[in-house]
């Protein structure tokens, strides 16, 4: 689809989608509000991660993100360097790296914790490319957990939500273009395979929604940037929630 990735950004993609799973005890140090950012800027490599104050508290999970982040920083940082090394030993011109990442929080219920991370990555080339992924925390069990494994019956869960996804997706296509034609692959909706997908709560203590997110080039050219849709959960999957988590995304059950 024209899109570029350069070794670095394909680094960031990967070591941002690597499963979260604490792999040892959080330290007994306290999570300072500077320890939830990581930034620096050299001459090959402009890098910054930032997770929300509400990673702080869950040490496990804080200590899995800020472990990739450092280890995203060191393979980023060497990648740029040999690259700039090579660049300049073949006479082409040297482009200072770009690598962010910022995560947000989209839901926060009682047992649930859920964030987006937004992804920039830039190699060289006309322009940077942009990216998703998203952590759901489990505060009980105190490991990450999919989306999917919220559903007792997956398949009938997504059976009942894609089609709305599309309805909406399509909707806000139609605004943006103004009639205007896309090349086939980008009038037809995207699976959900190729979405960032997050439960979404807003200001709320309750994730009475479900945030879809298509990155550039997947729902539309790049020029049109990223699609989010954000549907409420709909009443015919309340039942497929598996007990444990109705109350994270309806509220509270009478």
């Amino acid at each position: 689809m024209g899109m570029r990735l350069g070794s670095v950004a394909l680094a960031v993609m990967t070591l941002a989608l690597a499963p979260v799973v604490a792999t040892s005890a959080a330290a007994a140090a306290p999570i300072l509000a500077s320890d939830l950012i990581l930034k620096s800027n050299t001459a090959n490599l402009q890098y910054s991660w930032r997770v929300p104050p509400e990673v702080g508290v869950e040490p496990p999970l804080f200590e899995v993100m800020r472990g990739k982040a450092q280890a995203g920083f060191s393979a980023g940082l060497a990648q740029a360097n040999a690259d700039a090394t090579a660049a300049k030993k073949a006479g082409f011109p040297v482009h200072q790296y770009t690598d962010l990442r910022y995560w947000t929080v989209t839901a926060d219920t009682t047992r649930l914790l859920a964030l987006t991370g937004l992804l920039y990555g830039y190699t060289g080339g006309a322009h940077g490319n942009t990216g998703y992924d998203s952590v759901i925390w489990d505060r009980k069990t105190r490991t990450a957990i999919s989306l999917p494994s919220l559903f007792s019956d997956r398949a009938k869960a997504r059976a009942i939500i894609e089609p709305l996804v599309c309805k909406a997706l399509a909707a806000e296509q139609k605004e943006r273009r103004g009639g205007q034609k896309m090349a086939p692959e980008f009038e037809k909706c995207p699976p959900l395979s190729q979405a960032t997908l997050v439960p979404y709560g807003g200001m709320t203590p309750v994730a009475h929604s479900l945030r879809v997110i298509f990155a550039p080039y997947v729902a539309g050219p790049y020029a049109e940037g990223s699609y989010e849709i954000t549907i409420p959960w709909p009443e015919a999957v309340k039942p497929l929630v598996k007990p444990e988590f109705r109350e994270d995304l309806f509220g509270v059950m009478q």
